[in-house]
């Protein structure tokens, strides 16, 4: 895992004078990364990799994540962020590694058997994390600490994780059981404004993570009145309303045409969408059965059209098809989720091509996409 930071980012982060803000270097790093990382033989490690460029972990929806450290009791936790949720888990004690794979390589957090504690669950595309909610004090690497902080110590998960220690829930959605870190930053008083900002970067090919921003944004790296401010959705999930979005002409929503709904999701590895307007873009890119697609496609594929109103932003090829070692791979799948769920999420390819801000202040909940300088 190597950690990775913008060219003008001080190599040590730090608080902005006369401002509560901060701002957080971020690593990214590959699911085959991590598998090289739990093996103890180097060769052995090269050659597996090899076989991984061919085979189906090195699809996109395995995922690029972006980490941010934190500590809590002294230990290190590499966590994974998440605009799509608000819980904030780590690996605790009672996630045993000879019970459970999914355990293994992690720290983890020792729960206190004197801590008053309930349990958690929670969901991840039909994926889940279970365990105890816990409190204590959290690190954000060096910067700055927020106290007495509830976050969940995981004791059973259905699938491994991509090298990240835990996961840090940054929308608004739920106070109870478990309200998200941004919500404790707020009411500690450790952030001037309910505000963060993601500057993400495409890897691992560039080797470049990002940086998170809490309490405002970076305005150097943002081009100047680029700003498309949408309103979130009643409820303090990241969830926005598009008039349209269209493809070629033709536009898609999941419940008809438009207005549709749009999850806006850094835990999200691809764009998921209703299969109209994934058969559409396939007919043209012709995917295989990994998502792998010619590279020459980012020359032909179409161009994604989003409407709010009379704002509008896009999503050309070269931030859907990404390039991995020497292929490329479509971001385009099928949403997952049902009737039930946002018609889109909009994942990491969006914020490859945007610097996003989520602003949380009362009755003017927004997500604020900026064109990158």
């Amino acid at each position: 895992m190597v950690t990775l930071s913008l060219g003008y980012v001080a190599s040590k982060p730090g608080v902005e004078e006369n401002s509560k803000q901060f701002s957080v270097p971020l690593e990214v790093i590959h699911p085959r990364d991590w598998d090289c990382k739990l093996m103890s033989n180097q060769s052995k490690c090269e050659v597996d990799l090899a076989i991984v460029d061919d085979a189906h972990a090195q699809r996109i929806q395995d995922g690029l994540a972006y980490l941010m450290q934190v500590v809590i009791a002294k230990q290190i936790f590499n966590v994974q962020l998440d605009t799509g949720s608000d819980l904030f888990w780590v690996f605790g004690d009672k996630c045993l590694d000879s019970k459970n794979p999914n355990c293994a390589g992690h720290p983890k957090y020792v729960v206190n058997i004197k801590q008053k504690y309930k349990s958690f669950k929670i969901d991840y595309f039909g994926e889940h994390v279970s365990g105890d909610l816990v409190h204590d004090e959290v690190h954000i690497t060096d910067v700055i600490t927020v106290h007495d902080m509830q976050f969940g110590a995981a004791s059973d998960l259905s699938r491994a994780q991509n090298g990240n220690d835990g996961v840090i829930g940054l929308n608004m959605g739920i106070k109870d059981p478990h309200p998200s870190a941004i919500y404790f930053m707020i009411q500690q008083n450790l952030i001037t404004r309910p505000v963060y900002s993601l500057y993400l970067q495409p890897g691992p090919n560039k080797k470049v993570g990002g940086e998170i921003t809490f309490g405002g944004r970076m305005d150097k790296v943002i081009k100047p009145n680029s700003a498309v401010s949408v309103d979130m959705l009643p409820g303090g999930l990241t969830i926005i309303k598009m008039t349209s979005i269209s493809v070629n002409g033709d536009v898609f929503c999941m419940n008809g045409i438009g207005p549709c709904t749009v999850e806006v999701d850094s835990g999200a590895p691809a764009v998921y969408s209703p299969k109209a307007l994934v058969d559409e873009i396939n007919a043209i890119i012709h995917p295989d059965s990994e998502n792998r697609v010619p590279c020459k496609s980012r020359s032909i594929a179409p161009t994604i059209e989003i409407m709010f109103g009379i704002q509008r932003i896009t999503l050309e090829p070269e931030y859907y098809i990404i390039l991995l070692g020497k292929e490329c791979y479509s971001t385009i799948y099928l949403n997952p989720l049902g009737m039930n769920s946002p018609d889109f999420i909009f994942g990491v390819s969006f914020f490859y091509k945007y610097y996003i801000e989520f602003d949380f202040t009362p009755n003017k909940e927004a997500i604020i996409f900026y064109n990158k300088v």
